[in-house]
């Protein structure tokens, strides 16, 4: 690391001072809470209202459903003949990658509630080669470092990570120099060299120096000449000693053939473009979770006072100047009487109601209006339809605002995942889909995508996903415009995605599979069996594949058996009578048909009648000659003995 950049990274640092204090403050206040300043005694309530902390909890769902609302993570749109022909392939082997083959699922999580308490949540993807896997990393705020005139963040000039690791990590790495001297001068404050080279470093636990066994390590990415990122890594405390040799971004597909570095980041919010603006919930709400505590720190004191109560004697004072220890049954020596308190405030619960719903508001939860439409922040009685149908849409629209952003964010990260995958895992495609295994196609990790996360502002809200799906449904289920398959998967993926794969049936392709099962009929009937007509066949389909079969006898010149032919025409009429009941008008297309079909089978029954006859005609022609013959083999008969 050249000592300009090191210099680079320590004004980055000075700069972004006030930032750092306010950090803190957000990230006790979501896991230790605000504390009470002053006590008024010794022993004194001192609660904490854990708003910010309960806005996080309920705000994280609502983008953690966004990543797996739909059957796959991500959806992938081909932009050539071959990403078209493997799109739902590719998105089926990415969405195994990323649950079984990566810590995404965990990742997701905590990238959410990062952004929630800081404002933004700087993330990293990056090939673990010793585990064959992608992994994801949310860098903690404070350990990521980058100029103070950064906007965006892949048009960044250097960013910097810092890493805390111990020695023993440090020293079966396998990647850092294992120099005795410099692993001690670099391990925990340093040596004594080191402390004097620093003796202007700002003291911050874990990103300058450790006081424990820990090793700081400053990760830091910077372009060349050609605007290639270039990797350098050394350590605060000996900054002009290379723990490892430079290296290039080692990724070259996708986003990364562009510039891009392996870095990304979640806001929680826009407002102007420099990287420390946005405000997560805590620095948001922190007024009105004061005002909470006072609130509250206030109506436990009166219970105190009250439930604890002082007594006091009209004369004046003891005479022996003790204290009285009341017992039950006992005899006062003297008259005492207690100290009226005023009754509790009736308005301190009002007050923390309104102050809740004010930041709860403020911060837009996903409830879509519901707490304001019941009239809990300040006013009385309850709201109106109309009142209540234009707040829940002007919270929906904040919160698909939001969605909109996350979604984004989370679409760049995705895209770069792919393109990690593209270039290391061409001869592992084997995957695991919906109790279905497969394998990829190579040639689909050459083709182009466009990949956008599935999900949407909504995913939170399950009974107005219902809603809305099935609105679609009704009202677009018989327009010609719209495609009906795709309008009958959406209603089935908001219930559960595995219903498509299971119940989904393609109209053509169901028609095929009907067809299929009139032709095994066929062959059932061609043996002498009749065939069961089942009120949930597709009727057509079956008349069809009958008239067909029919024909192409016919044109072949291939006599259909009798016998066949009137099992054929009483299965064809049950069909029919059944398509009548359900389908006039489609049963009237079937009328000609029908009439041939009637011809065909009473020829048939004819000439089965005329075949029987035959059959019989020839069976007492046979039996005739059998009886008479044993007549003529009989012997003469005897004369009688008189003779």
């Amino acid at each position: 690391m050249s000592r300009t950049l090191h210099d680079k990274v320590r004004m980055a640092l000075a700069s972004r001072s006030q930032w750092e204090l306010r950090q803190s403050r957000w990230q006790e206040m979501r896991h230790d809470g605000e504390r009470r300043q002053v006590r008024p005694w010794k022993g004194a309530a001192d609660m904490h209202f854990p708003l910010a902390d309960m806005l996080i909890e309920k705000m994280k769902p609502a983008y953690v459903q966004q990543a797996f609302a739909g059957d796959t993570v991500a959806s992938f749109t081909g932009l050539d003949s071959d990403g078209v022909r493997f799109q739902v392939a590719a998105s089926q082997w990415f969405d195994h990658v990323l649950k079984q083959r990566s810590n995404f699922e965990d990742f997701i999580v905590r990238a959410v509630d990062a952004m929630l308490i800081s404002g933004r949540a700087p993330v990293k993807i990056r090939w673990n080669s010793a585990k064959s896997r992608l992994e994801f990393t949310v860098v903690p705020p404070l350990r990521f470092i980058v100029p103070p005139w950064t906007r965006a963040l892949q048009d960044a000039d250097w960013i910097c990570q810092v890493h805390t690791i111990s020695v023993d990590e440090y020293m079966r790495s396998g990647i850092y120099d294992k120099d005795p001297d410099l692993v001690r001068s670099i391990t925990g404050r340093g040596s004594e060299a080191g402390m004097v080279a620093e003796t202007n470093r700002r003291l911050r636990e874990g990103v300058t120096h450790s006081d424990q066994e820990m090793i700081v390590i400053w990760e830091i990415w910077h372009r060349d000449d050609k605007g290639r990122w270039i990797v350098s890594t050394a350590s605060p405390l000996a900054s002009d000693k290379p723990l490892r040799p430079d290296f290039a971004c080692p990724y070259a597909l996708g986003p990364f053939a562009e510039g891009a570095s392996p870095f990304g980041s979640f806001t929680y919010e826009l407002k102007d473009d420099a990287w420390h603006s946005p405000r997560g919930i805590p620095e948001r709400v922190a007024p009105f979770e004061s005002s909470l505590n006072k609130l509250w720190n206030t109506q436990m004191d009166w219970l105190t006072l009250t439930c604890q109560p002082l007594f006091y004697t009209p004369s004046g004072g003891l005479e022996n100047n003790a204290s009285i220890t009341f017992r039950p049954g006992q005899i006062l020596p003297y008259e005492v009487k207690s100290v009226e308190f005023p009754p509790s405030p009736t308005d301190l619960p009002m007050q923390m109601q309104q102050a809740r719903g004010v930041a709860e508001q403020l911060i837009t939860v996903p409830d879509f209006g519901l707490g304001a439409a019941s009239g809990a922040v300040g006013h009385k009685g309850a709201k109106t339809a109309t009142e209540a149908s234009i707040i829940s849409q002007v919270m929906g629209n904040n919160t698909e605002l939001r969605s909109r952003i996350f979604r984004r964010e989370l679409g760049e990260l995705l895209r770069m995942a792919w393109a990690i995958c593209a270039q290391h895992m061409g001869e592992d495609l084997a995957y695991y889909f919906d109790s279905v295994a497969g394998e990829l196609d190579p040639a689909a990790l050459k083709a182009n995508y466009a990949i956008e996360p599935n999900g949407s502002g909504d995913s939170a809200n399950r009974p107005l996903q219902i809603q809305k799906a099935y609105a679609r449904l009704q009202a677009f289920g018989s327009s010609p415009f719209v495609d009906q398959g795709e309008l009958v998967k959406s209603a089935l993926e908001v219930d559960d995605p595995r219903l498509v794969r299971r119940v989904f049936r393609d109209p053509q392709q169901k028609s095929t599979d009907q067809m299929e099962d009139q032709a095994q009929e066929l062959s059932v009937m061609a043996m002498g069996f009749p065939a069961q007509v089942r009120p949930t066949d597709d009727h057509v389909a079956h008349l069809q594949c009958m008239a067909g079969f029919v024909q192409r006898r016919l044109q072949m010149g291939e006599p259909i058996d009798p016998e066949l032919a009137v099992l054929i025409t009483q299965h064809g009429m049950q069909h029919l009578e059944i398509l009548k009941k359900s389908d006039p008008a489609a049963a009237k297309q079937f009328a000609p048909i029908a009439q041939e079909m009637m011809q065909m089978g009473a020829a048939a029954a004819q000439a089965l009648q005329l075949r029987q006859q035959a059959m019989a005609q020839k069976q007492q022609q046979q039996a005739g000659p059998q009886q008479q013959q044993p007549q003529q083999a009989q012997p003469p008969q005897a004369a009688p003995a008189s003779a």
